[in-house]
């Protein structure tokens, strides 16, 4: 993707934040220059990425950034050491599912809280499941918990999920 330099500095960085040379991965920092009220500096977006060398195809002569991995909790572990996207479950919890919130505490089990509306059912929660097992794992317990509403991280982000994992890390 295009990195609009005109407005943002992003830097690719190590695990104790010094920048990698272009072309290697690290996590995706970013000061914003314009910001009218508390600027970011530096703001540590989670995502790991790669500075490519300039000279986009299209011909614009902007930096170019290649996200290749989302936040380190933003992956869910099986029993069997597969990894997978959480956006599995964006993809999934559709129909019937205003909003969810899935953690994970262990390898073995992931809690599924979710504000439901009138077109959510049991064979639908059934159908869900059955769709998550297929591709996260048989021997991976999950458990669908009805809530009246879900609340946004102490950022204000609204996040969909969260590893409890602690040894877990994606360096």
């Amino acid at each position: 993707m295009h990195v609009t330099a005109s407005n943002v500095i992003v830097e690719i960085v190590d695990n104790h934040g010094r920048t990698v040379p272009e072309g290697e991965e690290g996590e995706v920092v970013v000061t914003e220059l314009h910001a009218k009220a508390v600027p970011f500096v530096r703001y540590r977006l989670g995502d790991r990425g790669i500075l490519l060398p300039s000279g986009c195809s299209c011909g614009r002569n902007l930096p170019l950034l290649k996200i290749s991995a989302g936040r380190k909790d933003d992956y869910i572990r099986t029993p069997e050491g597969k990894i997978v996207y959480d956006a599995i479950l964006a993809y999934t919890l559709k129909r019937g599912i205003v909003q969810f919130k899935a953690v994970q505490p262990t390898l073995d089990k992931l809690r599924i809280d979710i504000v439901t509306d009138d077109k959510f059912s049991t064979h639908l929660e059934e159908m869900y499941k059955s769709i998550l097992q297929d591709a996260l794992s048989n021997s991976l317990v999950i458990e669908f918990v009805k809530v009246d509403h879900i609340d946004r991280e102490k950022s204000g982000k609204m996040r969909y999920f969260r590893s409890e994992i602690k040894e877990f890390t994606h360096e």
